[in-house]
């Protein structure tokens, strides 16, 4: 195996797949990339840690077809090299990685050790930026801390055309999104931190999705100089086995039929503005051990948000809204969570109340087939 590759676009393809490789595991092989050197100047990078698989190809100056797997850190030590320079990669009896005087000569695993390639077939086109977009709206509603991990998935439904996600606190629903061909459970902790990847890789290129058991996202780079695509990149990833839970989406569209006893549209920096505040003294609450409520309230026209922290403070938020209409209302809310799910949403906002001790809708003018519910607290009074 030998060939020569620009410094820059080696480093720029191996932090993609490195996010593969297995930071845990015992089995030094997943620790690993596979590189191989293929005719026609191609060379491929490959990482898999048993439940996700990264890999991409792209141009590079072939001397010799070959391969090898080179441990993570090694292959990291590229970054170091002077940008704008080939680096050589030459394996013979030991692997070598120069540049001009500079010579690396890590060991290396033969690639018979490395897993097979994981299959995801029935790819099919999809809009990169309006997948992502609901992908990342969507995650305001996956648990932390839940010990079930199908509470840490994006459950895909295109038979009934819904994403749901939903962590005991909240529940998000998409509805109308014709997103792929089998029901898939898709780990949002895993391709979360993927999408700003996915979405500048494909962003005027080809792009596909396949979701199901296992769920694969690709695309193909064009490259205007050659006037062909170039570079070809794939992620792959297990789903989360189980069931999501049923009824969670239906949940949702039953308080989207319902009559609010209170409704009110609003803009974002107000509300999130009035939440920041409440979420500051909620957590000066924490820290200090003295008990505090949150409170939404409507009075004859006035809106307001308020605080109070037993033996600290008292504080009143107005709120300035675009529209409103119902009856007088009071209800406890979660600032922290409700902060959360005003922070991933677009600018405009709806708010629907239906009774104090229920859970409540927001809409969002920018993704109108989406909604968001919040559980409320309850009245310290009933609680007592």
């Amino acid at each position: 195996m030998k060939f020569n590759v620009k410094q820059e676009v080696f480093v720029k393809w191996f932090a993609l797949v490195s996010q593969a490789i297995g930071a845990k595991t015992t089995n030094p092989i997943l620790k690993t990339v596979l590189l191989e050197a293929k005719e026609n100047n191609e060379l491929s990078l490959r990482a898999n840690n048993d439940f996700m698989e990264i890999s991409v190809s792209f141009p590079a100056d072939v001397l010799e077809v070959g391969s090898c797997c080179i441990d993570n850190f090694s292959l990291s030590m590229v970054s170091k090299f002077d940008v704008g320079k080939d680096v050589s990669f030459s394996k013979a009896k030991r692997l070598t990685i120069s540049q001009g005087g500079r010579s690396h000569r890590p060991v290396y695993i033969e690639p018979s050790e490395f897993p097979s390639k994981m299959i995801c077939e029935d790819y099919q086109e999809a809009d990169n930026k309006g997948f992502v977009a609901v992908l990342r709206k969507a995650f305001v509603s996956v648990s932390s801390l839940s010990d079930r991990p199908i509470f840490q998935a994006f459950h895909i439904n295109p038979e009934t055309k819904e994403i749901v996600t939903g962590n005991g606190d909240s529940i998000t629903l998409f509805q109308e999104i014709s997103f792929g061909r089998s029901v898939a459970n898709v780990p949002a902790k895993i391709i979360y931190p993927l999408l700003n990847q996915i979405e500048a890789l494909s962003k005027n290129d080809k792009f596909q999705i396949s979701l199901g058991e296992v769920n694969g996202f690709k695309g193909d780079i064009w490259d205007e100089e050659s006037e062909k695509f170039s570079v070809r990149w794939e992620i792959v990833l297990n789903s989360i086995q189980g069931e999501f839970l049923q009824g969670v989406g239906t949940l949702v569209k039953n308080y989207l039929k319902k009559e609010p006893v209170l409704r009110f549209s609003i803009k974002k920096h107000i509300i999130k503005n009035a939440l920041t505040i409440c979420a500051a003294y909620h957590n000066k609450a924490s820290v200090d051990g003295k008990a505090y409520q949150t409170v939404l309230k409507h009075e004859n026209g006035e809106l307001e948000l308020s605080m109070e922290i037993k033996d600290f403070s008292e504080v009143k938020e107005p709120l300035e809204y675009d529209s409103l209409e119902g009856e007088n209302f009071l209800i406890w809310l979660h600032s922290l969570d409700l902060l959360k799910g005003v922070d991933s949403s677009g600018q405009n906002l709806e708010f629907r109340f239906f009774a104090k001790n229920e859970p409540f809708i927001i809409l969002d003018s920018e993704f109108p087939n989406c909604a968001y519910l919040q559980t409320c607290m309850v009245d310290p009074k009933e609680a007592n």
